[in-house]
């Protein structure tokens, strides 16, 4: 019996998950006190593909991918990039965990940390079950 990974895609809006993507040469890693990542490719030269509009299901910033190996959730993140390559037909996309929501958000940007001062404070308990990710894992080809 093989490992099955599935990537599924969350409008971070309403919080509607949108549709499960077949990405191909994924990875990600989670790094302890810092951001982790995810890389992974899709194939929208696939009329299969093309039909469920792959741009808007990865639109950065607005959505989150989530990583799951035979059911049990792995890695979670914002999709902060997305580039298309058109010779070969495929959507490259980047996201990084949802503490990278900070690097990106206005107080971040306007380089006031004292906006995010309380997103910070240690909470016991939270988070606990991600401690146990640090290293990289590999996201089924």
């Amino acid at each position: 019996m093989g490992t099955t990974y599935t990537y599924l895609v969350r409008d971070l809006r309403t919080g509607t998950i949108l549709d499960e993507l077949p990405l191909s040469g994924c990875s990600s890693d989670k790094k302890l006190n810092d951001s982790g990542s995810l890389r992974g490719r899709l194939h929208v030269d696939d009329p299969e593909i093309r039909i469920r509009e792959p741009r808007v299901l990865t639109e950065p910033g607005r959505t989150a991918i989530y990583v799951d190996r035979d059911g049990d959730l792995l890695w979670g993140g914002i999709v902060w990039t997305s580039r298309y390559t058109s010779s070969d037909g495929v959507l490259e996309i980047g996201a990084t965990d949802f503490l990278s929501y900070f690097d990106h958000s206005a107080g971040a940007r306007s380089g006031r940390p004292d906006q995010n001062r309380d997103v910070h404070e240690h909470r016991p308990g939270r988070h606990r079950a991600g401690a146990d990710l640090a290293g990289t894992v590999a996201c089924g080809w």
